[in-house]
């Protein structure tokens, strides 16, 4: 249990400073994850949307089928998505983080596995390909895969990945 010394006073402890030489009335005001700016609050409103009219009229046949509806992820890609962490002058969006992840959740709540494609997305494979990779095709229209592998497998070492580049119709 955390217990605070008596001679601190109570504002001592319920204000955040990096430095000893802010005052609390200098400092900016922190809110909690539940209060959102007007971007962040666009950006739920969205993927609401996009959710509600795309995605979830398709969830059932997707399950049924086990296959992801091509022209959802193209949906996706079109209302840049696909590239929330990317920067803007890529032809991504820009945002941060939190916002990556309030998108992701909103998402989630309708299909977690389209949630999950556009995590990865932004999360793990856009970032690597932006930093040291190709961006000419990058993130308007592919899909990008990257191997997870479980790091308490029954393998006793781990063997090098492999990734090949494969040519799809007229792509």
């Amino acid at each position: 249990m955390f217990k605070v010394p008596r001679k601190l006073p109570i504002s001592a402890i319920s204000t955040f400073s990096t430095t000893g030489s802010i005052s609390a009335q200098q400092q900016p005001r922190v809110f909690p994850l539940q209060h959102l700016n007007e971007n962040e609050k666009k950006l739920v409103e969205k993927v609401k949307n996009f959710a509600q009219s795309s995605v979830k009229p398709l969830v059932r046949e997707m399950d049924r089928d086990a296959r992801i509806n091509k022209q959802l992820l193209k949906k996706a890609f079109d209302l840049k998505l696909m590239g929330l962490k990317i920067d803007p002058k890529y032809g991504g969006s820009g945002v941060s983080f939190f916002e990556l992840v309030l998108a992701v959740e909103e998402l989630s709540k309708i299909d977690p596995a389209i949630a999950l494609i556009m995590h990865l997305q932004n999360a793990l494979v856009a970032p690597l390909i932006e930093e040291f990779g190709w961006r000419l095709r990058t993130f308007g229209s592919c899909i990008w895969i990257r191997c997870i592998r479980n790091a308490n497998s029954r393998q006793k070492r781990w063997r090098p990945l492999h990734s090949q580049r494969i040519k799809m119709g007229n792509q």
